[in-house]
């Protein structure tokens, strides 16, 4: 029973390990580049808004 649960805890500590750090380059980390992309482009389909781009 003792090596079920030492098991068990050592599984949920990685899973905690790779949720703990979201941002990078790692290929598990959140694609924050896409998720930039797809605002941008749904700002820009807003009808009568305006936008400046920032990197301009």
């Amino acid at each position: 029973m003792t090596g079920i649960m030492a098991y068990f805890m050592l599984g949920l500590e990685t899973v905690a390990e790779h949720v703990e750090e979201l941002f990078g380059d790692d290929e598990d980390d959140l694609d924050l580049d896409g998720l930039c992309d797809v605002i941008d482009g749904s700002v820009r389909d807003i009808p009568g808004g305006t936008y400046s781009d920032p990197n301009k």
